[in-house]
């Protein structure tokens, strides 16, 4: 059982509210070009 993900399922309006030195905002910008 498989299903295609993609980033744009996950992607909404809402702002993180992550610090501005969490890691977090790394990992997403990677998954937004990937």
């Amino acid at each position: 059982m498989s299903s295609d993900v993609r980033f744009t399922d996950f992607k909404s309006d809402a702002q993180p509210t992550w610090c501005p030195g969490c890691g977090d905002f790394g990992t997403m910008n990677g998954m937004m070009k990937a």
